[in-house]
């Protein structure tokens, strides 16, 4: 009931598009992301390697951002944040996710 009359999927849509728009200007911005896609809050951002993107998970899970790996490839990042999220974490996220793949791309010259 709390779900339809609060419209949570049409709020999880909606901040979804947003994540989305936040990590396609990371992508533009850092080479080293290769994909990003996903639909409302499953999200997948793809990197060149399985070490990248295991650098990438290991620097969020330092700055306090967990993200889940694929069973078959360790080069994507599952993103998949409770439905409740705010604006404000979102872009708190996207600040983590850049200061984080800043730092990987250093580490992989």
């Amino acid at each position: 009931k709390f779900t339809i009359e609060n419209d949570l999927p049409g709020q999880i849509q909606e901040m979804g598009e947003y994540f989305m728009e936040k990590l396609r200007g990371l992508q533009e911005k850092h080479p080293i992301l290769v994909d990003v896609r996903g639909k409302g809050f499953l999200i997948g951002l793809e990197y060149p390697t399985p070490e990248m993107g295991w650098a990438v998970s290991k620097g969020l899970f330092k700055r306090g951002v967990m993200t889940g790996g694929t069973l078959n490839n360790a080069k994507v990042n599952r993103i998949e944040p409770p439905g409740i999220l705010s604006y404000e974490t979102i872009d708190t996220i996207n600040e983590k996710l850049d200061e984080t793949q800043v730092e990987v791309a250093e580490e992989f010259k």
